[in-house]
């Protein structure tokens, strides 16, 4: 679907995206919580998505995550993740040059599985919120965490999510660090 968020973002939807996520990590009882900066690229057909070939385009994607982490069953975490997404941009023609800036909000149910010797396996399925529509996502990652002394741990990862667009499906990939804080 052909994305301008080059216009103002509605703080509301930012601001209700957070509350919500803030409100089900208090009343879940969450007992792991995650914060991510992530960078990578954006895979995606500019000229489906734009519906024209783009002047120029860079995929240049990069975002931030929380996740809280309510379940834990033996080496199985269930959470859920909220976080945002600058995917790329691109320039077209209309009557004169116009650039576009794609990027969206995500939400997504959480999975993750540790296996041996520190290394972690992710995977979810949720929506991303872009400015006038919601496409729905999956997600899936490898990581490994780096224990430090007390309740912290730095998780690294690489993940990609593909988002299932009616234009064109983007794929971004990127590459995450953060810190894990262990509430129990």
């Amino acid at each position: 679907m052909n994305s301008d968020s080059s216009t103002v973002r509605k703080p509301q939807r930012s601001l209700l995206i957070i509350i919500v996520f803030l409100l089900s990590f208090s009343s879940l009882n969450a007992q792991m919580l995650s914060a991510f900066g992530t960078i990578g690229g954006t895979f995606v057909d500019e000229e489906a998505w734009a519906g024209q070939e783009p002047r120029d385009w860079n995929n240049t994607m990069s975002g931030f995550h929380l996740q809280a982490h309510f379940l834990n069953v033996s080496k199985l975490h269930i959470g859920a993740e909220v976080g945002y997404t600058y995917l790329f941009w691109y320039d077209i023609v209309i009557i004169s040059p116009v650039t576009r800036q794609v990027d969206a909000w995500r939400v997504l149910a959480l999975a993750q599985v540790d296996l041996a010797a520190g290394l972690f396996l992710e995977a979810g399925a949720g929506v991303y919120l872009f400015e006038d529509f919601t496409d729905p996502t999956v997600a899936f990652g490898l990581g490994y965490l780096i224990d430090i002394p007390g309740p912290l741990s730095i998780p690294l990862k690489a993940r990609a999510d593909i988002i299932l667009d009616s234009d064109a499906t983007l794929v971004p990939l990127g590459l995450s660090a953060g810190l894990r804080f262990n509430l129990k």
